[in-house]
Protein backbone atom coordinates (compact mmCIF):
# COMPACT_ATOMS: atom_id res chain seq x y z
CA UNK A 1 0.00 0.00 0.00
CA UNK A 2 1.23 3.51 -0.87
CA UNK A 3 0.52 7.09 1.18
CA UNK A 4 1.20 9.92 -0.45
CA UNK A 5 1.93 12.89 2.20
CA UNK A 6 -0.41 16.04 1.33
CA UNK A 7 -3.72 15.53 2.93
CA UNK A 8 -6.69 14.54 0.68
CA UNK A 9 -4.19 12.76 -1.48
CA UNK A 10 -3.09 10.26 0.74
CA UNK A 11 -6.88 9.28 2.06
CA UNK A 12 -7.98 8.51 -1.40
CA UNK A 13 -4.96 6.80 -2.60
CA UNK A 14 -5.43 4.59 0.33
CA UNK A 15 -9.17 4.24 -0.60
CA UNK A 16 -8.73 3.43 -3.72
CA UNK A 17 -6.15 0.86 -3.19
CA UNK A 18 -8.92 -0.75 0.01
CA UNK A 19 -11.41 -0.72 -2.76
CA UNK A 20 -8.99 -2.70 -5.22
CA UNK A 21 -7.93 -5.10 -2.45
CA UNK A 22 -12.14 -5.51 -1.39
CA UNK A 23 -12.84 -6.56 -5.36
CA UNK A 24 -9.83 -8.86 -5.28
CA UNK A 25 -11.24 -10.89 -2.12
CA UNK A 26 -14.75 -10.60 -3.23
CA UNK A 27 -13.52 -12.77 -6.42
CA UNK A 28 -11.26 -15.22 -4.48
CA UNK A 29 -14.57 -16.08 -2.45
CA UNK A 30 -16.57 -15.98 -5.89
CA UNK A 31 -14.22 -18.26 -7.16
CA UNK A 32 -13.97 -20.13 -4.28
CA UNK A 33 -18.17 -20.51 -4.38
CA UNK A 34 -17.88 -21.25 -8.28
CA UNK A 35 -15.36 -24.06 -7.54
CA UNK A 36 -17.26 -25.71 -4.62
CA UNK A 37 -20.99 -25.82 -6.58
CA UNK A 38 -19.17 -26.63 -9.90
CA UNK A 39 -17.76 -30.09 -7.77
CA UNK A 40 -21.12 -30.51 -6.12
CA UNK A 41 -22.92 -30.74 -9.73
CA UNK A 42 -20.48 -33.06 -10.52
CA UNK A 43 -20.54 -35.12 -7.88
CA UNK A 44 -24.25 -35.54 -8.07
CA UNK A 45 -23.27 -38.55 -10.97
CA UNK A 46 -20.91 -40.35 -8.69
CA UNK A 47 -24.08 -41.31 -6.55
CA UNK A 48 -24.71 -44.28 -9.24
CA UNK A 49 -22.19 -47.30 -8.02
CA UNK A 50 -19.92 -46.56 -11.06
CA UNK A 51 -17.49 -49.01 -9.93
CA UNK A 52 -20.84 -51.25 -10.91
CA UNK A 53 -21.22 -50.13 -14.34
CA UNK A 54 -17.05 -49.66 -15.18
CA UNK A 55 -17.32 -53.75 -13.90
CA UNK A 56 -20.38 -54.40 -16.94
CA UNK A 57 -18.84 -52.12 -19.20
CA UNK A 58 -15.51 -53.97 -19.02
CA UNK A 59 -17.07 -57.48 -19.46
CA UNK A 60 -19.54 -57.14 -21.73
CA UNK A 61 -17.72 -54.45 -23.73
CA UNK A 62 -20.29 -51.90 -23.54
CA UNK A 63 -20.04 -48.42 -25.29
CA UNK A 64 -21.29 -45.50 -24.14
CA UNK A 65 -22.48 -44.41 -26.85
CA UNK A 66 -25.16 -47.55 -27.03
CA UNK A 67 -25.53 -48.75 -23.73
CA UNK A 68 -22.77 -48.25 -21.67
CA UNK A 69 -24.09 -45.52 -19.10
CA UNK A 70 -25.77 -44.87 -16.20
CA UNK A 71 -29.31 -45.45 -17.58
CA UNK A 72 -28.16 -48.99 -17.88
CA UNK A 73 -30.03 -49.52 -14.14
CA UNK A 74 -31.47 -46.13 -13.47
CA UNK A 75 -34.39 -44.10 -15.06
CA UNK A 76 -33.44 -40.70 -15.61
CA UNK A 77 -33.67 -37.44 -17.27
CA UNK A 78 -30.60 -35.53 -17.39
CA UNK A 79 -32.92 -32.27 -19.47
CA UNK A 80 -34.89 -31.89 -16.44
CA UNK A 81 -31.55 -32.18 -14.17
CA UNK A 82 -32.35 -35.39 -12.71
CA UNK A 83 -29.29 -38.17 -12.38
CA UNK A 84 -28.95 -41.51 -11.42
CA UNK A 85 -30.65 -41.85 -7.96
CA UNK A 86 -31.13 -45.35 -5.65
CA UNK A 87 -34.56 -43.74 -6.24
CA UNK A 88 -35.07 -43.90 -9.73
CA UNK A 89 -33.34 -47.33 -10.70
CA UNK A 90 -35.43 -48.98 -13.53
CA UNK A 91 -36.20 -52.62 -14.17
CA UNK A 92 -32.93 -54.44 -14.42
CA UNK A 93 -31.71 -52.46 -11.58
CA UNK A 94 -34.72 -53.70 -9.29
CA UNK A 95 -34.26 -57.20 -10.94
CA UNK A 96 -30.53 -56.87 -10.00
CA UNK A 97 -31.14 -55.73 -6.69
CA UNK A 98 -33.35 -59.20 -5.91
CA UNK A 99 -30.64 -61.19 -6.96
CA UNK A 100 -28.91 -62.97 -4.10
CA UNK A 101 -25.92 -62.93 -5.67
CA UNK A 102 -26.14 -58.61 -5.26
CA UNK A 103 -26.25 -58.85 -1.68
CA UNK A 104 -23.31 -58.13 -0.35
CA UNK A 105 -23.25 -54.76 -1.81
CA UNK A 106 -26.62 -53.82 -1.23
CA UNK A 107 -26.51 -50.97 1.24
CA UNK A 108 -22.66 -49.62 0.28
CA UNK A 109 -22.45 -45.89 0.53
CA UNK A 110 -20.92 -43.90 -1.81
CA UNK A 111 -17.69 -43.51 -0.61
CA UNK A 112 -17.33 -47.25 0.18
CA UNK A 113 -14.14 -49.18 -2.25
CA UNK A 114 -15.80 -52.14 -3.42
CA UNK A 115 -13.80 -54.92 -3.14
CA UNK A 116 -12.53 -57.44 -6.17
CA UNK A 117 -15.39 -60.07 -4.78
CA UNK A 118 -17.99 -57.35 -4.31
CA UNK A 119 -17.36 -56.50 -7.61
CA UNK A 120 -17.27 -60.82 -8.95
CA UNK A 121 -20.68 -60.28 -7.02
CA UNK A 122 -21.90 -57.87 -9.48
CA UNK A 123 -20.92 -59.88 -12.55
CA UNK A 124 -22.45 -62.88 -10.95
CA UNK A 125 -25.60 -61.37 -9.69
CA UNK A 126 -25.89 -60.27 -13.69
CA UNK A 127 -25.50 -63.73 -15.04
CA UNK A 128 -28.03 -64.57 -12.88
CA UNK A 129 -30.44 -62.58 -14.49
CA UNK A 130 -28.73 -62.83 -17.96
CA UNK A 131 -31.41 -64.98 -19.92
CA UNK A 132 -34.17 -62.95 -18.58
CA UNK A 133 -36.00 -60.38 -20.08
CA UNK A 134 -36.56 -58.23 -17.22
CA UNK A 135 -38.18 -55.67 -19.55
CA UNK A 136 -40.81 -57.60 -21.85
CA UNK A 137 -39.55 -56.62 -25.28
CA UNK A 138 -38.73 -60.00 -26.64
CA UNK A 139 -35.17 -59.61 -26.23
CA UNK A 140 -32.92 -61.23 -23.23
CA UNK A 141 -30.72 -58.82 -20.84
CA UNK A 142 -27.87 -60.76 -22.30
CA UNK A 143 -29.17 -60.27 -26.10
CA UNK A 144 -29.94 -56.83 -25.51
CA UNK A 145 -26.52 -55.44 -24.13
CA UNK A 146 -24.63 -57.51 -26.89
CA UNK A 147 -27.37 -55.22 -29.48
CA UNK A 148 -26.63 -51.59 -27.61
CA UNK A 149 -30.26 -51.86 -26.30
CA UNK A 150 -30.98 -51.08 -22.60
CA UNK A 151 -32.40 -54.48 -21.31
CA UNK A 152 -34.53 -52.15 -18.50
CA UNK A 153 -36.02 -50.13 -20.92
CA UNK A 154 -39.31 -51.72 -22.99
CA UNK A 155 -38.48 -48.79 -25.36
CA UNK A 156 -35.38 -49.87 -26.10
CA UNK A 157 -35.45 -52.99 -28.05
CA UNK A 158 -33.06 -54.20 -30.34
CA UNK A 159 -34.33 -54.26 -34.11
CA UNK A 160 -35.65 -57.54 -35.10
CA UNK A 161 -33.63 -58.45 -38.45
CA UNK A 162 -29.98 -57.41 -35.61
CA UNK A 163 -31.98 -59.60 -33.57
CA UNK A 164 -32.14 -62.94 -35.48
CA UNK A 165 -28.72 -62.43 -36.82
CA UNK A 166 -27.52 -62.30 -33.12
CA UNK A 167 -29.27 -65.74 -32.35
CA UNK A 168 -28.58 -67.32 -35.49
CA UNK A 169 -25.01 -66.75 -35.01
CA UNK A 170 -24.86 -67.81 -31.77
CA UNK A 171 -26.69 -71.30 -32.87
Amino acid sequence: MRVIAGGNSGSILFREESQQMSRKVKLEIFAVVAACLTVGLLANHSLAQKPFLTRLVKVYTLEKEKNGTCKLCHEYDKAKNESPEKENINAIGKELAKSAEFKPVMGKGDEHKFTPEELNAVEAAWKVIAAKDTDGDGASNDEELALGTYPGDPKSTPAKDALDKHRSAKK
